[in-house]
Parts: C-alpha cells; sequence; structure tokens
C-alpha cells in the first residue's frame, strides 16, 4: 500500500491529467484519464504512467582503417572530441 504522500501525488496528477496506471494481476492497465471519473480503491497499487526515456548518443571512430572500433563518450571527455561520426537516438522500451 502507498504512504500517503505517494496517494496525493497520484491523485494530484489525475488532476493534472496525466495518465493513471493500475496493477491488476501484475499488470499496469491505465485508467480513464478524466479525474473526474477516476475512483481510487487504495487496495489496488496505482502510478503515474511512466514516460519512456530518450537518449541521444554521440559515437565517434577510435581507428577508422580497415575494422571501425567506436567509442562512446561521456559527458565529462566530450570536449576533447570532434564532430562525432555517428549520432544514435535510443528510446526505453516498457510495458
Amino acid at each position: 500500500m502507498k504512504s500517503l504522500k505517494e496517494k496525493i501525488e497520484v491523485m494530484q496528477a489525475a488532476l493534472d491529467e496525466k495518465e493513471i496506471e493500475k496493477c491488476l494481476d501484475g499488470k499496469w492497465n491505465t485508467v480513464i484519464r478524466d479525474p473526474q471519473n477516476i475512483i481510487f480503491n487504495w487496495t489496488y497499487d496505482y502510478r503515474i504512467k511512466q514516460e519512456p526515456m530518450e537518449l541521444m548518443i554521440d559515437v565517434y571512430c577510435k581507428e577508422c582503417n580497415g575494422w571501425d572500433r567506436y567509442e562512446v563518450a561521456s559527458d565529462s571527455n566530450r570536449r576533447r572530441y570532434r564532430k562525432p561520426d555517428k549520432t544514435i537516438k535510443m528510446r526505453e522500451v516498457t510495458e
């Protein structure tokens, strides 16, 4: 069961018209988005629908003769690199 603070966060998100999910049989299902029609039964778990995380990754060619080896730059050493050879967009897969 959620704490009072967590329940308030879920209900506030519903008022802000964010999607709310309810856990039934171990699976998260979307609840009606209209905050006027949601009835919370706190014997179930509710959560704010999670948005998939998106990342942009810059990839740099380390040795570009024969077999290419690529390296991903972290934020701390990004400045020492030239323009990236590739930029890859990644999106998290959620259930």
